[in-house]
């Protein structure tokens, strides 16, 4: 009774074995076909143009990452010197609300003045081309 039962566990471990061998070999078929096909590809371009893509390949990654670093730093800068110019607005127009009377005065006197530089300036530069004209 005793020898009937060894043989019966013998003959389990020897079904088990054969079924990883046959996995193991289907992965070794696979690795050597991509292997020949990245060889031959790189022969190929050694034969070719040599000096002219290395020359390339250095360029194009030093542009890259120069300008990615430099777009950074300017959109942080502007984003500050906005933040000062609008304070300091709102801290005048806060004088002028408290003089409520003169606010229809100052108005009608800064139209006035800024359309009388104007017109001198226009009078300037006819003059000029008048006199260069009558020399010639």
């Amino acid at each position: 009774k005793k020898k009937k039962k060894k043989k019966k566990k013998k003959k389990k471990k020897k079904k088990k074995k054969k079924k990883k061998k046959k996995k193991k070999k289907k992965k070794k078929k696979k690795k050597k076909k991509k292997k020949k096909k990245k060889k031959k590809k790189k022969q190929k371009k050694k034969k070719k143009k040599k000096k002219k893509k290395k020359k390339k390949k250095q360029k194009k990654k030093k542009k890259k990452k120069k300008k990615k670093k430099k777009k950074k730093k300017k959109k942080k800068k502007k984003k500050k010197k906005k933040k000062k110019k609008k304070k300091k607005k709102k801290k005048k127009k806060k004088k002028k609300k408290k003089k409520k009377k003169k606010k229809k005065k100052k108005k009608k006197k800064k139209k006035k003045k800024k359309k009388k530089k104007k017109k001198k300036k226009k009078k300037k530069k006819k003059k000029k081309k008048k006199k260069k004209k009558k020399k010639k």
